[in-house]
Parts: C-alpha cells; structure tokens; sequence
C-alpha cells in the first residue's frame, strides 16, 4: 500500500508523536500501542513499536495513512461548548489573586500522560501564543491551544466543596475510559 504524503513516518518517535499529534493517541492504541501513557519509550520509533507487537510493513503503512489523515483533517470544535461554572470561575480567580497573577491569563491544556493516555493540566500563563485561542469567562480570559480544543468539546469545568471531594471537576462528554484516580483519561 502507498503511503500519503505525511507528517509522520516510519522513522517518527512515539514520544514525538504523542507530543506534538496526542489526538492520535487512540489510533495508536487500537492498533497495538499501549504504552503511550506512563511507560512511554520516547526514542523507539513508531515502526519499532509496531515491529515489536508484530505489524507487518503493510499494516504499518495503513496504521500511518490513518494517522497522518486524522492530523490532517484535525478540526477546531466549537469553544461555546467549553462550559465554566461560576464557581470555577470564582475559584480560578482566588488563586489568580492569592499567586499575584491578577495578568495572567488560565491555561487549560490537555496533555499525553497518565496511566488513561491524557491528563489536564491548568497553569497560569503571562504568555499568549499565537495559536491559542481565547475564551472570556466574566474576569477570567482562558487560553486554550489547538491541540487540545477537540479534546474537550461539551466539557464542563466545575469547583467542588464537599465531605468526599474538593477541588476541580471535568465532566468530559470525549474520555473513553478514565485512570482509577481520576487524573487522567483516554
């Protein structure tokens, strides 16, 4: 089979892979790769890997024409969807002004890690890349970048106080499967 004009190849990392493309993630586990999350091996390159769990090179090739079509035809989700309750809000804010970071901006990004394939990770950012995206919740601005738009299409980000948990909630209508902590999703 011929390959496409690609982004990938044979001789691309995984660890490259998974961080610069992490919404292929799950192409790469449906075909063999598991160990995309915790136990990554970043230097083996993608035709080791499937090498390794025994992919022939045709099935390789169709493995990367379906990986580099899906990063090709990446689209950005609608950013309305992404829902922050007010007393997410309010929650980001305080710790905006306990850390003195009244000028920064909220980073939510999701990331490849985790024992589920992908984390979420919020920081706070004095920086705006010129690919990220911005979302205005009343003083809050969100930076989102394009990476991780996808990923988080219809979730709500919420704060909760109670006996069994505080702390921030994403309810994230896109995770497959969920890690036993709680931390990470696929």
């Amino acid at each position: 089979m011929e390959q496409v004009s690609s982004l990938i190849s044979k001789d691309t990392t995984i660890g490259d892979i998974v961080k610069n493309y992490p919404q292929t993630i799950q192409i790469l586990q449906e075909n063999g790769i598991q160990c995309v999350g915790c136990h990554i091996s970043p230097y083996e390159t993608i035709e080791q890997g499937f090498k390794g769990h025994g992919k022939t090179e045709e099935e390789i090739n169709i493995v990367l024409n379906k990986i580099n079509s899906m990063i090709k035809d990446f689209k950005y989700s609608n950013l309305e969807e992404i829902n922050f309750t007010d007393k997410a809000v309010q929650k980001f804010g305080e710790i905006k002004a306990k850390e003195s970071k009244e000028d920064s901006f909220l980073r939510l990004q999701v990331m490849p890690g985790g024992c589920a394939g992908f984390k979420y990770d919020f920081s706070f950012d004095s920086n705006k890349n010129q690919e990220d995206i911005t979302i205005n919740k009343g003083n809050l601005k969100i930076l989102i970048d394009k990476d991780t738009i996808n990923f988080i299409k219809g979730a709500k980000v919420d704060y909760l106080e109670s006996l069994q948990e505080t702390g921030f909630k994403i309810s994230n209508p896109n995770a497959q499967s969920t890690c036993g902590c709680g931390s990470s999703f696929g």
